[in-house]
């Protein structure tokens, strides 16, 4: 974590995906989107409205990058 905690990320599924890829010696590119945070910049009602708005914006720009990248093989 930064020393000044403006930010942290955990990211335990990936990780696994990547060690057995490895293991097996299988080429992995991971792309995440975080979709908890400290703030609200959409400043939302709270639960479930913010879970449900960010966890679809978070996808959404998960496979906006993943769509780009693959475009570029």
């Amino acid at each position: 974590m930064p020393e000044n905690n403006t930010f942290a990320s955990q990211d335990e599924e990936t990780a696994s995906v990547a060690k057995v890829a490895h293991d097996f010696k299988v080429p992995f590119l991971g792309i995440r989107a975080v979709s908890d945070g400290q703030n609200d910049p959409l400043h939302l009602p709270g639960f479930p409205v913010q879970f449900f708005v960010y966890r679809q914006l978070a996808g959404n720009n998960a496979a906006a990058v993943t769509i780009a990248f693959l475009k570029l093989l």
